[in-house]
């Protein structure tokens, strides 16, 4: 999906068989196998060790966490961080609007990495397909791989902090972008910092590049 943006405006999304809760947050135990959407309101979602969720995970005003060895669907954030653990499988989309998201080595994320007004940074993780900020520095280390692009996106979207037009890129300890880096505004502030020993295989548009 290359609009996930879209996606995060979800408050009046409801499910059929959908655990949804407000004001409360939703605890998954380690070793669970939960077949619904998870979606909590001023909440957070915490998911324990070797779990498997057969739903996508929502959060308005919450964080959601996962921990090592689970797996979930879609992860979106209003109001909160992404935080995964090791060898977590994420089959779709990790999206935050005011959350940063990060992750530790072994993580898949099969989707997109989106984040206004959120710092990613992923520790030894492959995303499959692009990672998309638009006004967060972007860190990727321990032999991360994007086998998309990096996408500094245009401003002036809901919630956006259009004042911040510095971004940081930073690719270190041999992590590799086997796409392009694309800035969509030639007047943004963008570096791409390869100093670390990262390399990207495609283009780098519209940035400085510190090598």
């Amino acid at each position: 999906m290359r609009h996930v943006y879209l996606g995060l405006v979800f408050f009046a999304f409801f499910y059929t068989g959908c655990n949804f809760e407000v004001n409360k947050s939703i605890e998954i135990g380690n070793d669970e196998h939960v077949k619904k959407n998870l979606f909590t309101v001023n909440g957070s979602i915490r998911i324990g060790k070797r779990c498997q969720v057969n739903g996508d995970c929502r959060v308005v005003n919450g964080s959601i966490s996962i921990d090592e060895d689970s797996q979930a669907r879609d992860l979106n954030s209003i109001n909160g961080r992404i935080s995964l653990g090791k060898k977590v499988m994420i089959r779709g989309d990790a999206v935050t609007i005011n959350g940063a998201i990060s992750s530790e080595p072994g993580t898949v994320i099969s989707g997109d990495v989106s984040s206004i007004n959120g710092e990613v940074d992923l520790r030894g993780t492959e995303v499959r397909q692009d990672i998309i900020t638009k006004s967060g520095d972007v860190i990727l280390s321990n032999k991360s791989v994007v086998r998309g692009d990096i996408r500094v996106d245009k401003r002036g979207m809901i919630n956006d902090n259009s004042s911040r037009l510095y971004v940081n890129i930073r690719l270190k300890d041999e992590s590799v972008v086997e796409g392009d880096i694309i800035v969509e505004e030639k007047d943004r502030e963008v570096t791409v910092d390869l100093r670390g020993g990262g390399k990207v295989l495609g283009e780098i548009r519209n940035a400085e590049v510190l090598r």
